[in-house]
């Protein structure tokens, strides 16, 4: 060790005790010491190549001089999705966490079955639940931000963004002490710190060191730091979880294999709804309408969490009342089912819709489906569910012109992340036609594709970047340009384009076209020349936290559109009807139009009393 080399330098003398700086040697021998804990530097946790041989040379030295002391490993914790340090962000979702996880247990059971301090799988058990389920802020502009403006976090358990002083600049400029210095953040540099944990992390390590060394349930301490308030109840029973139940999170790397998302989740037909699990989050739905009338609405459960699941419903009375749960799609342990979306083909088939990731992102997805051939019969059959391809699809497929139909899928911020498969039999086969790439890595997202056939043959792809972009295609989906920002104006956040029955366009999007809104403003439009204008302007719902539409259009013009609204603690699922009139009208001129019907939503005792539907 560095200390016994050379005690008297000051890089040996690194530890703080009693006011007094110390070598490793003399801290371990300052006192007769219970426990010595060591972790690995985080920016090489994932990196198990970087633990040895040195945490072995570090237990025996420890045992050397502070015998009487367990030796126990802190397992550190990941980063912040966001983090872009060593191109983290582009990794697949619990990567990070996976691998340094795999390398604490693999060297505490090298040098000697070592215990290890579950931190790292608390913070990942927290951000794939809904409450602590970190949100970035989709109206902040992270590429060009204004100092001192910062942008509103949801949720973190980590540092965040913040501005801080640009390294050097104090000293090359040496202000006087004693005169106003202007504070333009000229001086500063806008920093996202998405390693080290803020005061939530840091209160829920405090809550597994406690209950870890002092075996007693953190749950029992009643009072909150005022800062965190409530919120510090499940971060206590975060702790507890995994200290004492041995609950693990869903990106558990030794639980299972990741290719058990490859498998099928559980389909379960007319399920009691007593056998439902309760949720406190729901949302991201779809809507279709069979030749009869019938409508058939899905939407997702513990949305944006690794429990995700998905419900089918129907009306039959045009959306007055909805019947109990028809289909239930319940995932595997470990794995998610999510982005469900519903399609009635030419032939009159519904098909059901969902993706599927091990953890909340394993970089590669997955598309399932079944079909049922008789969509309005009382108890409609269901054929045995069957992957599509890699990727997420949530929004409806497009038949073409010549009778091909086109599924575009996403696997997320990677090269080549937009996906078109195709079937050329009525969806007997489907195979890989093409790939759309969004070249700036910093705005790829979810992607969320759909696509639109124009007159002159050309395809017309949406994508969700932060904000709306464009690609087209000339060769029925071959190959497409790069993905271009768009001149219409949006959030993060999905949209919804289809072609209506009169040949014109139908956008759905947050707020004005030429304004950038948050998830607000539900507005739509119509276009005559294949998306080059628009007009109209009808708004579906003006509040805020209106997302995620979805539509259809009956043959007799009538346009239903899904979306929902708060998804906690509301959880709202609603539907519009309106007609291609109203929209042009930019208000309500038929007798069609019928705003914020409800579909599903929360129990009220769920819901907080202080918001208000």
């Amino acid at each position: 060790m560095l200390g016994d080399a050379n005690p008297e330098d000051p890089k040996a003398r690194i530890y703080q005790y009693q006011g007094k700086s110390m070598t490793l040697r003399e801290m371990l021998t300052a006192e007769k010491w219970d426990y010595v804990t060591i972790q690995q530097a985080s920016p090489k946790s994932f990196k198990i190549e970087t633990y040895r041989p040195y945490a072995q040379d570090l237990v025996d030295y420890i045992r050397r001089h502070a015998p009487q002391a367990e030796v126990v490993f802190h397992q550190t914790w990941a980063w912040r999705e966001d983090h872009t340090r060593m191109g983290m962000d582009q990794k697949p979702r619990g990567f990070m966490y996976r691998e340094l996880t795999k390398a604490y247990h693999t060297i505490a059971r090298e040098v000697g079955k070592k215990r290890i301090i579950p931190v790292g799988d608390a913070f990942q058990l927290a951000v794939e639940s809904p409450e602590w389920h970190f949100e970035r802020d989709p109206d902040f502009n992270y590429e060009n931000p204004k100092y001192p403006e910062l942008p509103r976090e949801k949720n973190s358990l980590h540092g965040g963004f913040r501005w801080m002083s640009r390294p050097g600049k104090a000293k090359e400029t040496q202000p006087d002490p004693g005169a106003a210095q202007p504070d333009d953040g000229s001086n500063k540099v806008f920093y996202n710190d998405g390693s080290h944990a803020n005061g939530a992390g840091s209160y829920l390590s405090a809550c597994v060191w406690y209950e870890f060394f002092f075996h007693d349930d953190v749950r029992k301490i009643t009072q909150n730091p005022a800062w965190l308030g409530d919120r510090a109840i499940s971060l206590r029973a975060i702790a507890h979880q995994v200290v004492s139940e041995g609950i693990k999170p869903s990106a558990w790397p030794e639980e299972l294999d990741p290719n058990i998302a490859l498998k099928p989740a559980h389909v379960i037909v007319t399920p009691w709804r007593f056998h439902i699990p309760p949720t406190k989050r729901q949302g991201v739905p779809g809507i279709e309408r069979t030749a009869k009338g019938r409508l058939w609405a899905i939407y997702g459960r513990d949305v944006e969490s690794t429990r995700n699941y998905q419900v089918l419903t129907f009306s039959d009375n045009d959306g007055k009342s909805w019947s109990d749960a028809q289909l239930m799609i319940l995932p595997r342990r470990g794995v998610r089912a999510m982005s469900a979306s519903i399609w009635i083909d030419p032939q009159g088939r519904l098909w059901v819709f969902w993706g599927q990731s091990f953890g909340a992102q394993d970089g590669r997805f997955g598309i399932f489906t079944i079909v049922s051939d008789d969509p309005d019969a009382d108890e409609p059959h269901w054929s045995a569910p069957r992957r599509l391809g890699d990727g997420v699809m949530l929004n409806k497929p497009t038949v073409l012109s010549n009778g091909d139909w086109l599924f575009t899928s996403s696997v997320w911020k990677a090269d080549n992340s937009i996906k078109v498969y195709a079937s050329t039999d009525q969806g007997k086969s489907f195979t890989l036609r093409g790939t759309a790439n969004v070249p700036d890595p910093k705005t790829r997202g979810a992607d969320e594709p759909m696509i639109v056939e124009r007159k002159d043959g050309s395809l017309w792809m949406l994508v969700r970047v932060q904000g709306l972009a464009v690609t087209i295609s000339t060769d029925r989906g071959k190959t497409w340009a790069p993905v271009q920002r768009s001149s219409i104006k949006h959030c993060t956040a999905r949209f919804f384009v289809r072609r209506l029955k009169s040949g014109s366009l139908l956008l759905v999007k947050h707020g004005p076209l030429d304004k950038r809104v948050p998830r607000e403003l539900l507005t739509a439009y119509v276009s005559d020349d294949d998306g080059k204008t628009w007009s109209g302007g009808l708004m579906i719902d003006e509040r805020e936290d209106v997302t995620y539409p979805d539509g259809i259009q009956a043959n007799d013009g009538k346009i239903y559109l899904i979306y929902d609204h708060q998804r906690t603690p509301l959880g709202e699922v609603l539907m519009a009807t309106f007609t291609e009139e109203d929209v042009r009208a930019g208000k309500p001129v038929s007798d069609k139009i019928r705003l914020r019907g409800k579909v599903a939503s929360l129990p009220i005792e769920q819901a907080d009393a202080q918001v208000k539907p």
